[in-house]
């Protein structure tokens, strides 16, 4: 690890080994000083096993205590850092640290809890965090079977090869399964979504201008019947902007109709699509009045040309039209 942070352009570098959006999760049963499970999936419980500074180094922020540090190795009393989900269902009004979690297995192992950190989506984007403890990677629990890289670097697939490089000097037989951004990481984690959002976006953009364009039919049509009433208005004295305006109100009625029709529906309906919604919640109001104004801004801008036609006709014209 600290080979790979003397890397040119490297941050920091810190390891654990379940890593982020990649590889396995852990589980475990434990008991907790002071708590009574009222079933088997009370004690139940996710773990991760992390290097020094691996909260920091990642982004997590922390709630209370500290971060692991070179010091929480072999010898030295056993430690955790548990979540922000574990720490409000276990110590829900108290503080969590210095207490202890015996972790159940062939050897029971008694750890500290000397920190809480925010809870992180790390594996599972779509589902709610789980209650989740870490350990020292100094000083696991279970064995270290793999161990993913985590680093913070000024550049990022440039610094590939010399990473590759640096780890087979450190011993050629280590098999390094695969280097990747977290940025790349997340989004091979989310493919259904993103095609279901670009899928979305295309056909609402569809709809939006076949909206449009059966909006300005309308209008246009609407506008050429009302010929000889639009061109005695004028004749009688009605300004431009007077003509222009009264199209205009008439076209946001229609829309301002249309688009209540269609929030509702869009509410009613939402529950079928909700497992589609990623990071959003079906009757989020940003996004109830976004699509709304977004449909007066077309439906106005898609009603100007007949509206400036009904404003420009000519009275005398007007009046010969049968």
């Amino acid at each position: 690890m600290h080979r790979l942070a003397a890397l040119p352009g490297v941050r920091t570098v810190t390891v654990s080994e379940n890593g982020l959006f990649s590889g396995t999760e852990s589980g475990t049963a434990i008991d907790i000083e002071g708590f009574k499970p009222a079933s088997d999936d009370d004690r139940n419980a996710r773990f991760d096993q992390a290097g020094p500074g691996y909260f920091t180094n990642v982004g997590i922020p922390l709630v209370l205590g500290r971060d692991f540090t070179e010091r929480d190795a072999p010898g030295a009393r056993r430690v955790t850092i548990i979540n922000d989900t574990m720490a409000r269902f276990y110590f829900p009004n108290e503080s969590p640290i210095g207490r202890h979690i015996q972790v159940k297995g062939p050897s029971d192992v008694s750890l500290e809890i000397v920190g809480v950190a925010h809870d992180a989506q790390d594996h599972d984007l779509r589902n709610k965090p789980v209650r989740r403890f870490y350990v020292s990677y100094l000083q696991p629990i279970d064995g270290l079977t793999t161990v993913n890289f985590e680093i913070r670097a000024a550049v990022n697939t440039a610094l590939f090869g010399p990473i590759r490089a640096e780890i087979q000097r450190f011993d050629p037989k280590l098999q390094i399964l695969r280097l990747l951004t977290a940025q790349a990481l997340v989004d091979d984690r989310i493919v259904s979504e993103r095609l279901i959002a670009k899928l979305s976006t295309f056909f609402g953009g569809l709809a939006v201008l076949l909206a449009a364009i059966g909006l300005y039919g309308v209008m246009s049509y609407t506008v050429a019947r009302r010929t000889r009433e639009i061109g005695v208005r004028v004749a009688l004295g009605a300004r431009q902007s007077t003509v222009a305006s009264m199209i205009l109100r008439e076209i946001l009625v229609l829309v301002v109709i249309g688009s209540a029709v269609g929030a509702v529906a869009a509410l009613g309906l939402a529950k079928f699509v909700e497992g589609l919604i990623f990071g959003l919640k079906p009757q989020d109001p940003l996004t109830v009045i976004a699509s709304v104004s977004l449909l007066l801004v077309i439906g106005l801008v898609a009603g100007y040309l007949p509206a400036r036609r009904a404003a420009r006709i000519d009275p005398i014209v007007a009046l010969r039209t049968e």
